[in-house]
């Protein structure tokens, strides 16, 4: 009992502190373009709320998966040169997909060729591929879709499926990027193409189709990198404001949960003296809710802005 009571007190204490939200009245918004739909749509609440210039959206190059945060479909277009490649009567066709969760709340989805459906699937959280077999010369398959079908969240957390591409016999890979639309599936519904290549374009078209003005929004990517994301993220952001809007001299930055003292100190250190910096600290209870995983999100944090107040020591 003591030492669960430490932990929750270890893990109160620090998650607070790393969660500061101490915004100003500035001239625009950065919003951290890795984070969650209902993180978008709470920055989305905020822009329209407080009378910003402009909003930004930050983020690295190339995601990796898409993500499927609600239940919809993600239709893959076959490429006319895959088509006439192999005019075999049957081909195997292999999905990259993973889980936000696993075991009883992983995600399902069915798979439908042109518009007849060939498999079903339940995910597991780490990386897999998940095939089946297609018969029929490739000609005449117009498209592939993922029915992601059984969205939710709760004390379990979010459940969403991450989907990276297909593989047609083994040797031709499609990515999403370039060769798929998101159908939500309901009428009225618009497909989206999936054509942008950075987390900050991803974020700024989600904003965009919330209602944002486009001349009022701009995506700014940064250069791919495996650490020193946040970093990288705040140098990009820097360079385009000297650059594209000399005007803009304070901000307010979006970022979720334990992260965000990460966010505030790395941008406040990278704009320096001529800029002013507030934080808006979103809940991350929707991503968040195992104590176990906050413990750990929040032990994780505490370690990656000890090594961010070293690494800043250089800017």
């Amino acid at each position: 009992m003591a030492i669960s009571s430490l932990f929750i007190l270890f893990n109160s204490y620090f998650y607070d502190y790393l969660s500061p939200d101490e915004p100003l009245n500035a001239d625009a918004l950065i919003v951290e373009g890795w984070m969650p739909p209902y993180a978008l749509e709470l920055s989305y609440s905020e822009y329209t709320g407080e009378d910003y210039s402009h909003i930004y959206t930050s983020g690295l190059k190339s995601p990796g998966y898409y993500l499927m945060a609600m239940n919809g479909y993600l239709v893959f277009y076959l490429p006319d040169k895959i088509k006439t490649i192999n005019s075999n009567s049957h081909h195997m066709v292999e999905i990259i997909a993973r889980s936000e969760m696993h075991k009883e709340h992983a995600a399902h989805f069915s798979v439908y060729v042109n518009d007849s459906i060939a498999a079903d699937f339940t995910t597991e959280k780490r990386k897999k591929k998940y095939g089946f077999k297609c018969y029929g010369n490739l000609e005449i398959i117009d498209s592939i879709s993922i029915r992601f079908d059984n969205d939710s969240h709760g004390v379990f957390g979010d459940r969403n499926l991450y989907v990276k591409s297909i593989i047609i016999d083994g040797k031709h890979e499609i990515p999403y990027q370039y060769n798929t639309v998101y159908d939500p599936g309901k009428p009225g519904g618009q497909r989206k193409p999936n054509n942008s290549v950075s987390y900050a374009e991803i974020a700024r078209d989600k904003l965009l189709s919330m209602g944002v003005d486009s001349s009022a929004l701009t995506a700014i990517p940064g250069n791919r990198v495996n650490i020193r994301r946040t970093l990288v993220s705040a140098l990009a952001v820097r360079d385009y404001l000297r650059e594209h809007d000399p005007g803009t001299r304070s901000v307010n930055i979006v970022s979720l949960g334990a992260h965000s003292r990460r966010s505030w100190i790395t941008y406040k250190v990278v704009l320096g003296k001529d800029y002013q910096a507030g934080i808006i600290s979103l809940d991350d209870h929707k991503t968040e809710r195992s104590r176990k995983r906050k413990l750990f999100r929040t032990a994780r944090e505490l370690a990656g802005l000890l090594f961010y107040s070293f690494l800043l020591h250089f800017y």
